[in-house]
Parts: C-alpha cells; structure tokens; sequence
C-alpha cells in the first residue's frame, strides 16, 4: 500500500469523563504496524493514566490500550505528512 503525505489529517474526538479530546487515526504501517493506529493527545494521556497512582477508571485502561501513543495538541494542526513525520520522529 502506498500512503498518499498530501492527503489531510482527518482527526476525530474521544470522549472521557464529559470531555472530548482529540486524536487522529493513521495506517500502522508508517511505523511498520498492521492495520490503523491511532493518536491521542497528551491531554487525553495525563487523564488516563497517573504515574504515581495508575489508572482512575478501568475505562480509562480500556481507551489507553487502544491508543499506540501520544502528540502534544498542536501537532494535529500539521499537514498529514508533517504529523505521520512528528509520529515516526516522537514515537517510533
């Protein structure tokens, strides 16, 4: 499969304790994974998870697990190839 960079990054929201925080889904295989991945914010990352005390809800053990990783906000107002290239620079 060849991954059109011009295409533009089409984020979605998810939804945890009334808020919504944004990620965006990409093809895994910009860092060599089957199928899709998705990102999340690192917002979404500091609600979900505590370093200290770990996981507030097992929701938010169950969202975590299905996020491969986290980008600051701002990153998803890059171009689609400027963000898959934040995700291979930050998290591959």
């Amino acid at each position: 499969m060849v991954i059109d960079m011009a295409k533009k990054l089409n984020t979605d929201t998810i939804e945890y304790d009334g808020k919504e925080y944004i990620c965006a889904e990409i093809p895994g295989e910009v860092v060599d994974w089957d199928g899709y991945i998705c990102i999340g914010c690192s917002s979404l990352n500091q609600v979900l998870y505590d370093e200290e005390e770990g996981y507030p809800s097992s929701e938010a053990q169950m969202i975590d697990e299905t996020i491969w990783g986290y980008l600051p906000e701002e990153n998803f107002n890059l171009s689609y190839k400027e963000f898959v290239n934040e995700v291979r620079r930050n998290l591959y």
